[in-house]
């Protein structure tokens, strides 16, 4: 046995010394020359671009809701409306002090005139030796204090301009208006329900302004970071449409 394996094994070596070798072909084509793309995937969440949450300036009861969640409202229109009862009497006596200081300016300016004419005929008569030092006297402080009745009548009605002017702002403010054109996303706003403005101030409505342009945020990994610059063109899915790609453009990559 031992034997024929020798002698086999010899055969086998001298048959593939001298077995023809298999010629080796190529194949060649042209060159092509394209570009090479690099795929960086990254997860986030789409967000409008402009999105707005909406409070009120003013404490009050809310006393009408006018929009509802996806309702398409306008800039100015009136979401809300505050009970406006309170400021609608602050704004009636704010009228009524502005038009009593105005009188009082109108009286303040009568007494200044009079006193006036009193203090130059005085001072005429003082020239001639003709006038009582305390006629003088009394004549200098009366139309000094009208002068001064009329700067305080003056200084009351602009008081009370600035306050009617607060009262009408607020009564303007208890209209809950849109400051853009959008969409409701979301409304919290019931008929009835208390307002606190405080610096928490709870948010009534939200409003994104355009859902046909979203803006997506990612996170992009440290190795890939520089792999991608602003302007590079990108798609993105969401689960709400499986196979569905949107296209998308690098606008700003944040530090």
């Amino acid at each position: 046995v031992l034997l024929l394996a020798v002698l086999g094994g010899g055969l086998w070596v001298w048959a593939a010394r001298t077995a023809t070798p298999t010629a080796i072909r190529y194949d060649t084509t042209a060159v092509e020359r394209g570009d090479l793309t690099v795929t960086v995937i990254a997860t986030g969440t789409v967000q409008p671009t402009t999105r707005v949450d909406i409070s009120s300036e003013l404490s009050g009861t809310i006393s009408a809701v006018e929009a509802d969640f996806n309702a398409e409202v306008t800039e100015g229109q009136v979401l809300a409306w505050l009970d406006d009862t309170n400021l609608r009497a602050r704004l009636t006596t704010a009228e009524a002090q502005l038009a009593a200081a105005t009188a009082r300016v109108t009286q303040a300016e009568a007494t200044a005139s009079e006193t006036s004419e009193t203090w130059t005929s005085t001072q005429a008569l003082d020239a001639r030796g003709l006038a009582v030092r305390s006629t003088i006297i009394a004549a200098k402080a009366a139309h000094d204090r009208a002068m001064a009745a009329v700067d305080i009548a003056r200084a009351d009605l602009k008081l009370a301009e600035a306050t009617l002017q607060e009262a009408r702002s607020d009564l303007a403010k208890a209209a809950i208006r849109s400051p853009i054109t959008g969409i409701v996303l979301n409304r919290t706003a019931e008929k009835g329900q208390i307002v606190a403005a405080t610096l928490n101030a709870p948010v009534l409505f939200t409003l994104a302004e355009d859902l046909s342009h979203m803006q997506l945020q990612v996170d992009i990994d440290e190795a890939d970071i520089g792999r991608v610059a602003v302007g590079n063109e990108a798609t993105f899915s969401v689960d709400a449409y499986p196979g569905r790609t949107f296209p998308a453009k690098i606008t700003q990559l944040r530090f």
